[in-house]
């Protein structure tokens, strides 16, 4: 397993909200998508993340991919309430890519488990009115 205590792991969460809010009409108008709270928008969120892993790990290489894959699930899990907390008024999660890549270790570097993970949700507008 991962140190925990002792060793700190890089994390950003790049979110990307494909609102998809308006569109063009065929005489070059734009407008509104989005007319009405009730409308379904996605939004994709990625996590991107870096663990430290101690040469006994690289023996239990699985176990430490699995360690990673579920700090990438609880990542995922605590952004439904973030959107609820913001612009959402009803979150679900649609879709969750994960991936996990070890690096190339040079004999003087550390090694390090590369974790990727990208998560889709749908939700409805509050009602900003």
């Amino acid at each position: 397993m991962y140190r925990k205590a002792t060793t700190a792991f890089a994390m950003t969460a790049l979110i990307t909200a494909a609102l998809g809010l308006t569109s063009v009409s065929p005489r070059g108008e734009a407008r509104s998508l989005a007319t009405s709270a009730s409308a379904i928008v996605n939004v994709n969120v990625s996590f991107d993340m870096q663990m430290p892993l101690a040469g006994d790990e690289v023996k239990t290489l699985s176990d430490a991919q699995t360690s990673g894959r579920k700090m990438i699930y609880r990542q995922a899990v605590t952004e439904c309430p973030v959107l609820l907390e913001t612009i959402a008024a009803t979150c679900r999660l649609t879709r969750l890519n994960v991936s996990t890549r070890l690096n190339q270790r040079n004999h003087d570097q550390q090694q390090f488990l590369h974790l990727n993970g990208n998560a889709q949700f749908a939700i409805t507008l509050r009602d900003t009115g």
